[in-house]
């Protein structure tokens, strides 16, 4: 008897069932149950990032949330009354969890953790919890993060693609692609877009892990790929995300720095990197990839005709001084004078 037509029968048959069918049925709905708080803990992180870059409209977004979260909190306490006694202690574990959820709608830092699962949120993650950690000066059993007063650690060991295959890449701060920003800036791509040359098969090119870490997060595109979250172990305060990638790896895989994660999708698709980082005041930071890549990481690119990691950052001060207009996320108009790109030779 499979998990569908346990949850059918249990659908449709009035009366009583053993404790083993009861037991079945309380894992496929707990399975269920846990399918539904992904896809809320996808949301949740999706209007955080939208409240962000869009503070007005913050209170609504998270008013949103919550009565997404109380639905389903509800929905799972019935399956409580619903099922047989040997539900509570196959589904009490998932309900602590969605009552933590409608604890935690305020903006993701916010909120703490009690298991320190792999996946992020509640349980462990970019958001900060009990998953352990001691950067620059948290104590032993506490958050992982990252005063950037004592600035940008140069942790990162390679390119995610082989720059010798690579155009042109996007500055920190730039014009190109949409808005992608913090709370402390807005209107302004803060992550960075790899284009390869117009004449490769940009799909047969493979995207390497740019350290060594574990997956704590794929989740789907809106459009194309996945979107692949990585805590480095050298540095779990920051969080990789590599966007747009075809691959096979799945959330809670651990990876070796240069190990191949995936392809690019196609020609008509982007490949785009960004830094987040857990600081000690709660509210993460976007960072440049290039601030942190290493001497020998950024050989390559040295290699290719660029000089010096500042000429992939836009300062924050230059990017004031030019602003882009945004609506909606979109940029209408992206600045004036500042170069958006670091067009590289074919040296590397």
């Amino acid at each position: 008897m499979n998990i569908n037509s346990v949850i059918a029968q249990m659908e449709t048959v009035e009366g009583w069932f053993t404790r083993d069918e009861a037991e079945l049925i309380a894992v496929a709905r707990c399975a269920a149950l846990e399918q539904e708080l992904a896809t809320l803990r996808s949301e949740q992180e999706a209007m955080h990032h939208r409240a962000v870059e869009q503070p007005n409209v913050n209170a609504a977004l998270e008013a949103s949330l919550l009565e997404m979260a109380s639905s389903s909190a509800v929905r799972g306490a019935r399956l409580l009354q619903q099922a047989s006694p040997a539900a509570p202690r196959v589904l009490g574990a998932l309900l602590q969890r969605l009552v933590a959820m409608l604890l935690c709608c305020a903006p993701l830092a916010a909120c703490t953790q009690a298991d320190g699962g792999p996946d992020g949120g509640f349980d462990g993650g970019p958001d900060g919890g009990s998953d352990g950690g001691t950067d620059a000066g948290v104590a032993d059993g506490g958050p992982a993060t990252w005063n950037l007063d004592s600035g940008m650690p140069e942790f990162i060991d390679r390119s995610p693609l082989a720059v010798a295959s690579l155009d042109r890449v996007s500055r920190f701060r730039s014009g190109f692609g949409h808005d992608y920003s913090d709370g402390f800036e807005n209107c302004r791509s803060m992550k960075h877009y790899f284009q390869p040359l117009s004449a490769l098969d940009w799909s047969r090119l493979p995207i390497v892990a740019p350290v060594s870490g574990t997956l704590e997060k794929v989740t789907p595109e809106r459009q194309n790929g996945l979107q692949l979250w990585l805590i480095p172990d050298a540095q779990p305060a920051f969080h990789l995300v590599l966007f747009h990638v075809n691959t096979t790896n799945q959330q809670g895989d651990h990876v070796t720095a240069g190990e191949v994660l995936g392809t690019m999708i196609d020609n008509s698709e982007d490949f785009d990197v960004a830094l987040w980082i857990d600081t000690p005041d709660g509210n993460p930071r976007l960072g440049s990839f290039f601030a942190a890549l290493s001497d020998d990481g950024f050989a390559p690119y040295r290699d290719a005709g660029t000089a010096d990691r500042a000429q992939f950052i836009i300062s924050q001060q230059e990017r004031d001084a030019d602003p882009i207009v945004c609506s909606a996320g979109a940029f209408v108009d992206g600045g004036t004078a500042i170069a958006d790109w670091v067009e590289l030779s074919d040296a590397g």
